[in-house]
């Protein structure tokens, strides 16, 4: 199988200056996990993915009492 198989022939992007919530909604709409991002003039300058939200505007914290490494929860 090849990579022309599978992929989406429908091609959705986002610019460099796009918002996160654009971006989320391009996703959610779209239903995919991710999106090329592209220069002014067209150029694929990076991909952002679900991930990549959620791992910048959520940023989970740890209770300083709980240790998971060390299996020890209060």
């Amino acid at each position: 199988m090849q990579a022309k198989e599978i992929m989406s022939k429908k091609i959705v992007s986002v610019g460099r200056n796009s918002s996160i919530r654009e971006i989320a909604l391009a996703l959610a709409q779209h239903r995919i996990s991710g999106l090329p991002v592209l220069s002014e003039g067209g150029y694929l300058v990076g991909i952002v993915t679900e991930g990549d939200l959620l791992r910048r505007k959520i940023t989970p914290r740890t209770p300083d009492f709980i240790n998971i490494l060390g299996a020890v929860i209060y």
